[in-house]
């Protein structure tokens, strides 16, 4: 995602408030769009495509991905542990 920001002050605050948007995923889904990423920027899209469905299936079987779920059917915040 991409945008401007009309002044320096409102480009602090929009990043402040993405940034507190990533702190509230999981590390390791954090972790993995990172890794992502980086394969992204240095191979083809395809190589990095490929690589989402084994990357999906490894966080699926996380403890965190569980507390996830269960945080939300409750209502409540994720309490995630990097595992």
């Amino acid at each position: 995602m991409q945008e401007i920001a009309p002044n320096p002050r409102s480009a602090l605050e929009r990043g402040l408030d993405i940034a507190a948007r990533i702190t509230r995923c999981g590390p390791l889904g954090i972790k993995a769009t990172l890794g992502s990423a980086r394969v992204a920027v240095g191979q083809s899209e395809g190589v990095a495509f490929s690589n989402l469905a084994e990357q999906y299936r490894a966080l699926y079987a996380t403890e965190d991905f569980l507390e996830g779920r269960k945080a939300e059917a409750e209502g409540r915040e994720p309490v995630y542990r990097g595992r």
